[in-house]
């Protein structure tokens, strides 16, 4: 190991800016002084590298939004990659909205909670907690029945609802508002110790969907301010 990076490795274990001995800024390596001077240096450098036709990162001609053809695809992919993401993260501010909304004319005084790893997304003044999951499009899935001794596989069409973050389950809510995507009429009102798995899901024919557990509580929102007067008397 080179003496300079000797140097830098012994600041950041003191916590200490790699380049003085200034404090360095939360979650950097640099104090705030030095990261402003890299800012400037980086934005002088693109600025240059524009007025002369090039490639914004490697300096390369430019064929189109200041990025050679490498970069400009390598772009593209992330931005492909990254549109499902939006589009689901957007579906669910929506039908948060919504679900404050309709809560709101039913009288129940709630707020939105803007921790999204806490699982809770919806907080009523007396301290009921709501989660609000969004389903976007119907798929199929599969069920698998094994009660007789055989295993077997049934595939359904229909609406399903992760209840999870990366297989691990979040923080129960008190009620789990589980919305379909342009058809919050049909959304369903589940009290938490009625879901027991990652993925619940409704079937989306009528006559499956009928035999579902869960199509009793469909528009069910009177669990919520069920919910909510229980607390209320009890405090």
């Amino acid at each position: 190991m080179k003496r300079y990076q000797r140097y830098r490795q012994r600041h950041r274990e003191q916590g200490l800016c790699e380049l003085c001995r200034a404090p360095h800024a939360e979650n950097r390596t640099l104090c705030q002084r030095h990261l402003e001077q890299r800012r400037r240096r980086h934005r002088r450098r693109v600025a240059n590298r524009v007025a002369q036709g090039l490639c914004r990162d490697c300096a390369e001609p430019a064929l189109r939004r200041a990025l050679c053809a490498t970069h400009l695809e390598q772009q593209n992919d992330r931005a492909a990659r990254a549109r499902p993401w939006a589009t689901k993260y957007a579906a669910h501010n929506r039908a948060c909205g919504a679900v404050l909304r309709h809560l709101r004319r039913l009288g129940v005084d709630a707020s939105r909670n803007r921790d999204w790893q806490s699982g809770v997304d919806v907080v009523t003044a007396s301290g009921v907690t709501v989660g609000v999951r969004v389903s976007t499009r119907v798929a199929q899935h599969r069920h698998y029945n094994g009660s007789d001794g055989q295993r077997r596989v049934y595939l359904y069409h229909g609406w399903l609802w992760n209840i999870h973050i990366r297989g691990r389950r979040v923080r129960q809510p008190d009620v789990w508002v589980l919305v379909k995507a342009g058809r919050f009429a049909d959304t369903l009102v589940v009290p938490a110790r009625e879901l027991c798995g990652k993925t619940p899901s409704l079937p989306d024919t009528p006559r499956h969907k009928r035999r579902s557990r869960l199509y009793r509580y469909v528009g069910a929102w009177s669990h919520v301010v069920g919910v909510v007067e229980a607390v209320r008397l009890a405090a």
